[in-house]
């Protein structure tokens, strides 16, 4: 049973990786980068054109568990070099009851800004993949203790149990205006092409075991909506056409809008807010809805005698029946929709120097239903054009994190935990993220003397 446990988180940490939202939290205070306009759309340049390498200019990777790190699920034991699954009960007591495991990845495809008098418009094309693993305390505890051990006697709640994930284009264009010395405001309106989606609509289930017997109580329901994944469920394969051709038609159609400003308080004073992600996907093509019907189902055996007798066909046939009518599935082909995982952020910036500042961030995302608070308190460094490096330090989702970004012009990486690479303590950290890319810079940031 553990030996099965091992692989199917080593499973999900793995393969999942290569499949939420980008917090981004970092990149919101490197605003010499274009890319830090899909942060707040309010920000101003610092070049007055740029143009994104297509594929190149950009490639942004997110993964989080919020429930344990890889260092705590693996430990030693019998003072050797080998590593166990821990089964100790104070590992999972340290566990919230729902936990997740997200993935997020992004390519900025080709994008390019401009400024226009007092306006700066830009326009960019990107693919986003956004996965996520939802799992409850009880269902890890299943998986490596059994059930029984402590779960024995209880009753283990797998309701947290999910996966979503979506996949699709975004095609935004948007545009920020000075509208005094202080005040800056940016708009940016995106149409969407959803490619595929899998979303976790309901899940009650949840299994007792008998401390006398153990017979096994097992109850719930589920439901789950899909679009387009035949491609990996078909035996026959599907048609991967049918997956490309969402990237572009619109099939499953969506809209999508970011919304910010920025404020002078003083000369060295600013403050700014942005929302980000409001908008939703409806699906439509080769959609399927799953139902797993309300049930509860006892199980306490079978009886050896019937399992070496004559009837020992019969008694597997009784059982088979008796799971197909309690186990009922329904099917519907309707319609459904998706809320965008949608991020607000509200951010102060002090200038203690030309060339250097604090900041401070409240972070906020509401993801799947969920919401999820952070902050970061930073400090950057920037000459005019050139150059601009930001260090940090985050918490979000039961982690602090250290964030560093640099740019130098054009090119830019930026992660928004320095201790997760490979360097440093990649193994205890639970989460990780990098953005990499270069872009076209070129202009003055100075003010247009004619408006």
């Amino acid at each position: 049973m553990k030996k099965i446990s091992l692989i199917i988180i080593i499973f999900l940490y793995s393969s999942i990786s290569f499949v939420g939202a980008q917090r981004d939290l970092t990149m919101y205070n490197l605003r010499h980068v274009p890319q830090s306009l899909s942060t707040n759309p309010s920000f101003k340049p610092a070049y007055n054109n740029y143009i994104s390498i297509p594929v190149l200019s950009g490639i942004n990777l997110d993964l989080i568990n919020t429930g344990f790190s890889i260092s705590d699920i693996l430990v030693p034991k019998g003072g050797n070099d080998s590593l166990f699954l821990n089964s100790d009960d104070a590992f999972f007591s340290q566990m919230n009851g729902s936990n997740r495991l997200s993935v997020n990845l992004a390519f900025n495809l080709f994008g390019f800004g401009f400024k226009l008098k007092k306006n700066f418009i830009f326009f960019d094309i990107k693919n986003k993949l956004n996965a996520e693993v939802g799992y409850s305390s009880d269902f890890l505890k299943f998986l490596i203790q059994g059930n029984g051990g402590a779960l024995l006697g209880t009753t283990a709640d797998f309701g947290g149990l999910a996966f979503n994930a979506t996949n699709y284009t975004e095609y935004g264009l948007g545009l920020n205006r000075a509208f005094s010395d202080k005040l800056r405001i940016g708009a940016k309106f995106k149409l969407l092409s959803g490619v595929l989606n899998v979303n976790t609509l309901e899940n009650n289930l949840s299994i007792t075991t008998n401390r006398d017997n153990f017979g096994l109580n097992i109850a719930g329901g589920f439901k789950v909506g899909t679009s387009n994944i035949s491609q990996f469920t078909d035996s026959t394969g599907g048609n991967p056409q049918d997956i490309l051709g969402n990237l572009f038609n619109f099939k499953n159609f969506g809209l999508g809008v970011d919304l910010g400003a920025t404020y002078e308080v003083s000369e060295k004073l600013s403050v700014n807010a942005s929302v980000i992600d409001l908008g939703f996907i409806r699906w439509s093509d080769k959609v399927q809805t799953h139902t797993l019907k309300p049930f509860d189902l006892s199980f306490n055996g079978l009886e050896s005698n019937s399992l070496f007798s004559k009837d020992s066909t019969d008694a597997f046939t009784n059982l088979q029946d008796s799971l197909n009518n309690i186990f009922e599935t329904t099917k519907d082909n309707s319609s459904y929709s998706t809320a965008l995982a949608t991020r607000f952020y509200f951010g102060a910036n002090y200038k203690l120097l030309p060339f250097l500042n604090v900041g401070a961030i409240w972070y906020n995302e509401i993801n799947n239903g969920s919401y999820r608070p952070g902050f970061v308190v930073s400090t950057t460094i920037s000459s005019k054009r050139m150059f601009s490096t930001t260090l940090n330090y985050s918490y979000f989702s039961g982690s602090s994190n250290i964030g560093f970004g640099l740019n130098f012009r054009g090119f830019y990486i930026v992660t928004d935990n320095l201790l997760a690479l490979p360097m440093f303590n990649p193994y205890g950290s639970r989460i990780a993220s990098i953005s990499i890319g270069a872009n076209i810079v070129f202009g003055s940031d100075k003010e247009d003397k004619q408006d």
